[in-house]
C-alpha cells in the first residue's frame, strides 16, 4: 500500500537545536527514591520530536541537495522519529520516502496520521521480511532517475552527531552546576541516542554510569552492532595498544529489560491515566511509549538496589507530548 503527494517546495534551511534545560524535580525524586534531575529534551519543539530533533538536524543540515535528492527511512507506523522526520522534511522541502515495517491502524491516528498527511511517500509492508528487498529496489529506482537518495536507518541511527551533541551539553551543564551525576538514564528503542551519549561520555571522560531502559524488543546483538559501527565510523575501533572504546556496549552502557512490557507502543488505557496523574504531580508528561517505561524502570532499579538510593540521577526526558494530545482527542 502506497500513499504519496508532493513535498513542500520551501527552500532548505538549517534546523537549529535548542539547548534544553536541566532541572531538579523533587516529585520525581520522591517517586524514584533517589535524587533525580531531568534533561528536558521534551522542550525541543511542539510536535513531539524531543531528542530525535538532534539527529534529524544533523541529517538535514548535511543533506547535499535537499530540494532534489530524497531521504529514504524505515520504521514502524507510530514511530516518533518518522513523524518528526516527515515534519521537518516538509519544512525544508526535502523529498522523503518512508518504508513502514507493518501496517498502520485502519483509522489513521497519532504519528501514523501525521505521517500520511505530511507529503511523504509512504510504503507499507505487511510482511517486514521483504523490507530490505523493497528498500533496495526503491533506492535503485531513484538512482536510475538521476537522484542521489540518502538512506537513513530506523531511529536515525546513522546520525550520531546529534546525540553526541547532547552529551556535550551534559558535560557543560555539569560544570556550570558544579555537580556530578552518578547515573544518566533514558528510554532506548533503536539505540541511537544512547550510542551517541556513550561516545560523548568517553570524549569528556564523564564518570556517570549510562543506563538504557528498553522500550523496544530489538535483539541484544542489534545494540552491540550499532555501537561498534558508530565507534568505527569515528575512528574509535578497538586497538590492542590503547582502546578508547572496546566495541562492547556492556562496557559503554547498561540495558535494563524490566520495564519493556509488550514491546514498542504496547500500551493500555491505564497507562495513559497513569501518565495524566504523573503530569499533575510532577509537572512533566511521561508518555506511555517512552517515558512512562523509563520512569518505571528507573524506580524498579532503585528499589532493587541496582542503583543506589544515594545516587544523583539524570533522567533524559526524550519527549512524547504528542502522545498526550492523541489520548485527549480519543477520549472526547
Amino acid at each position: 500500500m502506497t500513499h504519496s503527494s508532493a513535498a513542500g517546495g520551501a527552500a532548505a534551511r538549517p534546523l537549529p537545536v535548542e539547548r534544553s534545560p536541566l532541572e531538579f524535580n523533587a516529585a520525581v525524586s520522591q517517586i524514584v527514591g533517589a535524587e533525580v534531575w531531568i534533561k528536558r529534551e521534551d522542550l525541543q519543539d511542539g510536535v513531539g520530536s524531543g531528542v530525535k530533533r538532534r539527529a534529524i538536524a544533523a541529517i538535514l543540515d548535511g543533506h547535499a541537495a535537499p530540494d532534489r535528492d530524497p531521504i529514504v527511512i524505515d520504521g514502524v507506523p507510530q514511530s516518533n522519529c518518522l513523524m518528526a522526520m516527515a515534519h521537518y522534511c516538509r519544512i525544508s522541502g526535502a523529498p522523503l520516502y518512508v518504508i513502514l515495517r507493518g501496517r498502520g491502524p485502519r483509522q489513521p491516528a497519532g504519528n501514523y496520521a501525521r505521517l500520511l498527511s505530511s507529503g511523504a511517500h509512504v510504503i507499507e509492508l505487511p510482511d517486514a521480511r521483504h523490507f530490505e528487498a523493497i528498500r533496495d529496489a526503491l533506492v535503485a529506482d531513484l538512482i536510475r532517475s538521476g537522484r542521489r537518495p540518502l538512506v537513513v536507518p530506523a531511529g536515525a541511527m546513522s546520525a550520531t552527531a546529534g546525540p553526541i551533541g547532547l552529551g556535550v551539553e551534559l558535560a557543560a551543564q555539569e560544570a556550570e552546576l558544579a555537580t556530578r551525576f552518578d547515573v544518566v538514564a533514558l528510554p532506548v528503542g533503536t539505540g541511537g541516542t544512547i550510542t551517541g551519549l556513550a561516545l560523548s561520555r568517553r570524549f569528556h571522560r564523564s564518570r556517570w554510569r549510562l543506563i538504557g531502559i528498553r522500550i523496544d524488543d530489538y535483539p541484544a546483538e542489534t545494540y552491540r552492532d550499532n555501537f561498534r559501527r558508530a565507534a568505527a565510523s569515528l575512528g574509535l575501533a578497538p586497538s590492542e595498544a590503547k582502546a578508547p572504546l572496546t566495541g562492547d556496549p556492556d562496557e559503554a552502557f547498561t540495558l535494563y529489560d524490566g520495564a519493556l512490557g509488550g514491546g514498542y507502543g504496547a500500551t493500555i488505557e491505564a497507562d495513559f491515566e497513569h501518565s495524566e496523574r504523573l503530569c499533575d504531580s510532577t509537572g512533566l508528561y511521561f508518555g506511555p511509549t517512552y517515558m512512562l517505561k523509563a520512569l518505571r524502570g528507573l524506580t524498579d532499579m532503585v528499589a532493587t538496589g541496582r542503583i543506589a538510593s544515594s545516587s544523583r540521577v539524570l533522567l533524559v526526558h526524550t519527549g512524547g507530548a504528542n502522545e498526550r494530545s492523541l489520548y485527549r482527542r480519543t477520549i472526547r
